[in-house]
């Protein structure tokens, strides 16, 4: 098992699901700011809201066959041994 603390904590367990979060570039606003000093779980929810509420930047995960093709990737990297 390890422990990483970067901006979030980070704990990587041998044989445990992995939760893992990404972004397409560009896909936040500049010049973004948050309330205050939060909490690592409440920053996270700040950011993945700002995200969901985005109408600029790229938006090519929403496209259906786009979206497929990383949903298929994912899942042959999950299963693949």
């Amino acid at each position: 098992m390890q422990f990483r603390y970067r901006r979030l904590p980070h704990l990587y367990v041998v044989g445990e699901p992995l939760f893992v979060t990404f972004r397409l570039h560009g896909s936040l606003p500049p010049g973004r700011q948050f309330p205050g000093r939060l909490s690592s779980g409440r920053e996270f929810v700040c950011m993945d809201r700002l995200l969901d509420a985005q109408s600029v930047g790229p938006s090519f995960l929403c496209m259906p066959a786009i979206a497929r093709v990383v949903v298929a990737a994912i899942e042959k990297g999950a299963f693949h041994q």
